[in-house]
């Protein structure tokens, strides 16, 4: 059995060294019931010897058996070029074999066994990186937040070395918020607030990343200011306000939309309105002096 590598995908040569493409897992048989003839061990332990108890391994699946094999293989036989190719293919088929299943961290186990052995370190670190990110990406299509934390939580101890790992979380998290989907209530804020949280938690910070939360407000914001919508615009905005309740940037956004709201009604002299959108801004903001002085005036104009 000889097994070439290449990225994050495989390429199986036949006995005769010719390409073709793996077989489908469910292609494999299961067991040996079905009185399959195995071909005999070679008598000396060499490495046909060794690439024949390996098959007899990944016949059944038992990936670990199959490494542990060429473990033994290359204590013998250290600087063989196949029985090397095949040690690390036998782990880059088990992490395969485990991401088909969505088994994230029986896939990284794989990766690891292969660092261990110091086994194409390359290739294989940046395998841990792509079943990370499948594995984050699949936590966040089921908006499953507490298991997003957990697993990149889980990734940056497993390989605080990984430059790789530390980039991508952040990534994670800003791609979670941008494909949340917007729904007619107000959910979809609500969502993005606990994916904000979770990334904060992750992180042990005091407070919510500045700058994600003002990427996701402001996209959100100006969607919701095309559309008019202006009860769901300050429900974000007050979102936003209490994961930074000190930052003015929030403060001021919050300040301008109830003042858009109420010169809607100055502009078509609903003076009664308008007088009601001010009373309420100044619940939120008892000292504002735009929202003190123009309430004065709608006051003005109803008497």
């Amino acid at each position: 059995m000889i097994i070439g590598i290449l990225t994050l995908g495989l390429i199986v040569f036949s006995p005769s060294g010719a390409e073709c493409s793996p077989e489908p897992e469910s292609a494999r048989p299961e067991s040996h019931t079905d009185f399959k003839i195995i071909a005999p061990l070679p008598a000396e332990k060499n490495a046909d010897y060794y690439d024949a108890l390996a098959d007899r391994a990944l016949e059944q699946h038992d990936w670990v058996s199959a490494c542990r094999t060429y473990d033994e293989a290359l204590k013998a036989f250290p600087r063989h070029p196949r029985l090397r190719n095949n040690a690390a293919a036998v782990r880059d088929l088990w992490a395969n074999a485990a991401l088909a299943k969505q088994q994230w961290d029986l896939a990284l186990e794989a990766c690891d066994n292969a660092l261990a052995a110091e086994l194409l370190p390359d290739h294989f670190r940046k395998k841990i990186v792509y079943i990370i990110q499948t594995g984050g990406r699949a936590y966040s299509r089921e908006h499953d937040w507490v298991q997003l934390e957990a697993w990149l939580t889980q990734a940056r101890s497993r390989f605080p070395t990984l430059t790789a790992v530390k980039t991508l979380i952040p990534s994670l998290y800003t791609e979670a918020l941008a494909e949340l989907p917007v729904t007619d209530d107000r959910f979809y804020i609500d969502e993005g607030s606990a994916v904000i949280r979770s990334y904060q938690s992750l992180r042990g910070a005091a407070q919510p990343d500045a700058l994600l939360v003002k990427d996701w407000c402001d996209r959100l914001l100006s969607d919701l200011q095309a559309r008019q919508e202006w009860e769901r615009a300050l429900y974000l905005l007050r979102t936003a306000r209490e994961l930074r309740p000190n930052d003015i940037y929030f403060r001021s956004h919050e300040i301008a939309i109830w003042n858009i709201r109420a010169q809607e009604y100055i502009r078509s002299r609903q003076w009664e309105f308008a007088t009601l959108i001010y009373e309420q801004a100044l619940e939120r903001f008892p000292r504002e002096t735009l929202f003190i002085h123009n309430l004065k005036y709608c006051q003005q104009k109803i008497d």
